[in-house]
């Protein structure tokens, strides 16, 4: 027999591990459990976990669908009451928070009929779910409403909206908008950098929900939007946002003698999930011009607590860094791949911006051949140079899809930027062009003929565009032309593999045809100096170009970015920055 003065330990579960607990039991469910479960402040790990392991054909028996029904009906009611006697809305929304983040996160039989049963079946679901958006709006929107609460209500919805993405739930934000509220809880004053990007966040996951198989009103919404007050607490923050991006790729010193280099193994874990808000910025880029400007024309803010770069040279900074190591893992591609869109989208918004001075941050360094350790001095030399670390650090075969986008955004520069500046190192353009050039003739036999045609075509533009027009200086020009000379059987066999008779194509193969019958001809009189060559007979070769510059600047024109090509790719994108 035990002693009686022997102590038996038993293990006393805090009173909401009980109440967890008991949501799953057949045990009924009082007035007195609901309020309690929902008074007592929430254990998030411990709901959680909860959830987590409990498997879906438990969460499928008839009496666990009525509690769950009970549960989220239960928690909107207490969000729409106030008052001394009521319940901490922040608490409610951290149980509603867990509770709809795990029951979407499962793998259902089927999964849009069961999340509906377990929420609130399909006889409710219209009134409930309505019900719990209207709620979390009004949340937002008072001013009556701690900050706190209010962004617990739109980490409720960011939560929901991403777990529901896959089921027909979703479709209930199309129909039940909160953009406006989204908005004023972006231009509330106290919100910070971090919130102010979760709603952003979320307009950019709301904005393609089903956009290409129905109307969406968010595409609408962003078109029409004109309120500049959220666009400055916006674009602030995502300047401040593009810095942390680019700064996870630059290594931290570990002395003053040693500089240190990211491993393959830290490179391949990049970007970080964080760089998930180019979606929202791709949205606003391309829907609404007045975005557009208010970004490129961002100077960047001062203030006692930091410091932010203009959000578009944080941006250009950050492009250089992602496109140098875009070939490392899959992920860095596909960001690259839109970080190029939006570059492209941005063009004709930029031409009047070109020259404006700003100190751009270029990897330079990271990988080889280096570029010339320069900060970029305009937004357009930062441009070409972030554009410049992706045509030159990414040959492989196949030849990525971005260099097309490269290309593109390369051509559409240098159409734009008529003032071009004489100290810039064109050299390194006009030399990783022609690197491409050979590239492709390598391995004309293992590409891709259409994308290896459109590449070919864009080459070609990119050097006929200096070549016919005034905007080099005369050194560069003579550079440029010796560069093409001396590269004149590669770009004879390029243009006579794709079968290339563009007005771009002319004036390059005039050019190689005008002067290496000079320097043939000068050579054979005496030992012929290609450059004194170019020099002296300059103006002949104008002439010769003469006839087909008019037609060439008819024909080219800035490819403009068609949303309805990339729909594959950019729904592969949005599931990439949910999960």
């Amino acid at each position: 027999m035990a002693s009686p003065l022997k102590q038996v330990k038993t293990e006393i579960k805090p009173k909401n591990a009980r109440l967890y607990d008991q949501f799953f039991s057949d045990s009924p469910k009082t007035p007195q459990y609901w309020h309690e479960l929902f008074t007592i402040t929430c254990n998030k790990q411990l709901w959680t976990e909860l959830l987590q392991k409990t498997p879906t054909d438990a969460f499928l028996k008839p009496n666990q669908i009525t509690a769950s029904q009970t549960f989220f009906d239960k928690g909107i009611s207490l969000l729409k009451v106030t008052g001394p006697t009521s319940a901490d809305q922040a608490n409610v929304l951290n149980l509603l928070e867990c509770f709809l983040a795990q029951v979407l996160a499962k793998s259902w039989p089927n999964n849009s009929t069961d999340v509906i049963n377990v929420i609130a079946g399909f006889a409710s679901i219209d009134k409930v779910f309505y019900q719990f958006l209207n709620s979390i709006d009004l949340i937002i929107r008072s001013k009556d409403v701690k900050l706190d609460t209010k962004r617990k209500a739109v980490e409720t919805l960011v939560v929901t909206v991403s777990g529901a993405y896959n089921t027909s739930v979703v479709t209930y934000f199309n129909q039940r908008g909160i953009f406006s509220a989204l908005m004023s809880y972006i231009t509330f004053d106290e919100t910070e950098d971090t919130y102010i990007l979760e709603a952003f966040r979320l307009v950019g996951l709301l904005a393609n929900v089903e956009k290409f198989e129905s109307s969406n009103p968010y595409q609408t919404l962003l078109a029409d939007f004109v309120d500049e007050k959220p666009m400055l607490k916006i674009i602030p923050a995502l300047g401040a946002e593009f810095v942390k991006c680019r700064d996870d790729y630059i290594p931290v010193q570990t002395s003053w003698f040693r500089t240190t280099v990211l491993t393959d193994a830290q490179l391949a874990a990049l970007p970080s999930k964080r760089l998930s808000i180019l979606l929202p910025t791709l949205e606003f880029v391309q829907k609404n011009k007045m975005f557009a400007k208010t970004l490129i024309a961002d100077k960047g803010h001062h203030s006692k607590s930091y410091d932010t770069e203009p959000a578009l040279a944080a941006f250009l900074s950050l492009c250089s860094y992602l496109f140098s190591n875009q070939n490392k893992n899959p992920r860095a591609e596909m960001y690259s791949k839109v970080a190029l869109i939006i570059l492209q989208l941005l063009l004709p918004e930029l031409h009047q911006s070109l020259n404006t001075k700003a100190s751009i941050k270029i990897n330079a360094k990271q990988r080889k051949p280096p570029l010339p350790e320069t900060e970029a001095f305009t937004l357009g030399t930062g441009l070409l140079d972030a554009i410049l670390c992706c045509l030159r650090y990414n040959m492989k075969k196949p030849l990525p899809d971005i260099y097309d986008l490269a290309l593109v955004a390369t051509e559409a520069t240098l159409m734009i930027y008529r003032d071009i500046p004489s100290n810039y190192h064109w050299n390194e353009l006009w030399n990783t062009l022609l690197n491409l050039v050979q590239f492709i003739n390598k391995h004309a036999g293992d590409t891709n003929s259409t994308s290896s045609k459109r590449d070919t075509g864009a080459i070609l533009t990119c050097l006929a565009i200096p070549l016919a027009s005034d905007g080099l200086a005369e050194e560069q020009k003579h550079q440029l032309i010796h560069k093409v000379v001396e590269n004149s059987t590669a770009l004879k066999t390029l243009v006579a593999n794709y079968s290339s008779k563009t007005s771009s194509a002319l004036i390059v193969m005039s050019t190689v045809d005008h002067f290496e019958s000079l320097i043939v001809k000068e050579h054979q009189q005496r030992s012929a100096n290609p450059d004194i060559v170019i020099r002296d007979n300059y103006a002949g070769y104008k002439k010769s170009i003469a006839p087909f510059v008019n037609s060439f600047w008819a024909e080219i024109q800035p490819r403009e970015f068609k949303e309805s090509r990339e729909r594959i790719f950019l729904k592969k994108f949005t599931k990439e920055c949910l999960a």
